[in-house]
């Protein structure tokens, strides 16, 4: 599924989408309430705190995505007004409910989805470097949309400005050998200008 087209209000805010799609029985509102804290509780801290930044973000955003929030959820809300408070209510009860205290296993990447996905789906059927690397990352992004490009190379240079790089994070997660802080570093630098100069996938049309 290309999420950039039939979710364009929400592309950008993962841990929201994953947390909406949960909602696939008949709408009630107790039943709701259960499914988003059941959620949260099989959630770690960090989870719990990203989907609340996005979920709040969304409700400040001068266009709301009511269609995309009402086919995620499976619920047919009448209008924009029925959908914020719907979205309203499940983020208190996010808020109120306790997450269990699990790790992630990447926790740099937690709030840099677009990267982890980049880098743990792009690399791993190719076991060399050089020109195999880079095909890898063209062909990832020829086929993805303008957002996805754009979020990755943000979340990218973040993380190349950060002093605690997390490189070996970065070796498992693509399954390279890499040696050193250095070599990750000058890695996911090329990756990314590959990223750059590649062309994405045009969005479709109206």
């Amino acid at each position: 599924m290309r999420w950039h087209e039939n979710f364009p209000g929400l592309f950008r805010f993962p841990h929201l989408i994953n947390f909406l799609i949960t909602f696939h029985e008949p709408a009630d509102d107790e039943v709701d309430g259960d499914m988003a804290a059941d959620y949260i509780s099989r959630s770690g801290l960090e989870v719990r705190q990203a989907l609340l930044e996005e979920g709040h973000a969304v409700l400040a955003a001068p266009e709301f995505p009511r269609e995309e929030v009402s086919g995620l959820t499976n619920r047919g809300f009448a209008d924009e007004a029925e959908t914020r408070e719907w979205l309203r209510q499940m983020l208190r009860v996010v808020e109120a409910t306790a997450p269990l205290p699990i790790p992630p296993k990447h926790p740099r990447f937690v709030r840099r989805r677009h990267l982890f996905w980049f880098l743990g789906s792009s690399f791993l059927a190719w076991a060399g470097g050089g020109v195999a690397a880079d095909e890898a990352a063209a062909k990832d992004i020829a086929k993805s949309g303008p957002l996805h490009r754009q979020a990755i190379l943000e979340q990218g240079c973040a993380l190349l400005a950060e002093p605690d790089f997390p490189w070996e994070e970065i070796r498992s997660m693509t399954r390279r050998q890499f040696r050193s802080e250095e070599e990750t570093r000058e890695w996911l630098t090329r990756m990314l200008q590959v990223v750059e100069a590649t062309a994405p996938s045009p969005p479709p049309e109206a």
